[in-house]
């Protein structure tokens, strides 16, 4: 903010349909991913993506900062401070998806959905990626499902943010039928937090809200590669998907993401042959 500040000039002519991305952390795993991922989508429906704040951005565009018409968030808690900060230095409104962040169709949808009625642009083009995204999820979990009968019934845990967990707990329940045991949050919103655990009580499975997961170890687990890590010493086969540093041993070299229509399938990807290795 101190940057900011200093270098840009708070009045400049606003481009339409051009947004900053704020909220992203570099410690996420396959942020450059997920940002590409988000300005693909926003590209479909014609919206520019003029910078992602402190996430690969240039001092040049930094300067630029208040050509945008709206502010989108990516990750709520990790935008908090700078939203009233734009709104008061710039005079530019922000996006917070309610949802969390788009990662899984569901929260996809509402995210693209909610940046395009801020902008009074159709989100019919970006949501057309996402119904493709869908027909290709369908194929692979119906044969994956006539195999072996999964993944409806697996269960997993969460270990990470509030913007993460909130759409990852809702998506693996509603769409893949998994039931969660273990969902660990320390950083967040109190808003997405109280979603989580209103969730969690309406699927009758309120025990797992901060429950440790080394009871029972889950199928699956989303966490931390250091939380991975140490589950895996209990010895009981799991599959380990990281979302954030530290990273474990695996060294990925082609970019992936975990947001959007393609990030969706890539979890799918990684859920369906995590189990049938287990």
């Amino acid at each position: 903010m101190d940057v900011l500040t200093r270098i840009s000039p708070p009045e400049r002519p606003q481009e339409k349909g051009c947004v900053n991305l704020m909220g992203i952390s570099i410690f996420h795993h396959h942020w450059q991913g997920n940002i590409a991922e988000l300005t693909t989508l926003l590209q479909a429906c014609d919206i520019r993506v003029n910078t992602t704040i402190c996430a690969g951005c240039t001092l040049a565009e930094l300067k630029n900062i208040s050509s945008a018409q709206l502010n989108v968030v990516v990750h709520a808690e990790y935008a908090d401070a700078l939203v009233p900060f734009m709104a008061e230095r710039f005079n530019r409104g922000s996006f917070i998806p309610p949802d969390g962040a788009p990662v899984g169709f569901k929260a996809t949808e509402s995210w693209i959905s909610g940046v395009c009625e801020k902008l009074d642009i159709s989100p019919a083009p970006a949501l057309e990626l996402i119904k493709c995204a869908r027909q290709k999820s369908h194929e692979a979990l119906n044969r994956f499902n006539a195999l072996t009968g999964l993944p409806k019934g697996a269960t997993f845990a969460v270990d990470g943010d509030s913007s993460l967990a909130l759409p990852l707990v809702t998506w693996l329940y509603e769409y893949l039928g998994m039931v969660p045991v273990s969902i660990r949050v320390n950083t967040g919103t109190s808003e997405s937090m109280d979603k989580i655990k209103s969730f969690l009580q309406a699927i009758d499975c309120a025990e797992a809200w901060q429950a440790t997961m080394e009871n029972e170890t889950p199928d699956v687990v989303f966490g931390s590669g250091a939380v991975i890590a140490r589950l895996g010493l209990c010895g009981d086969p799991f599959t380990g998907i990281e979302l954030s540093l530290p990273a474990g041993t695996y060294q990925h070299v082609i970019p992936k993401t975990y947001m959007g229509p393609q990030g969706s399938l890539y979890l799918i990807e990684r859920i369906i042959n995590g189990l049938a290795s287990c």
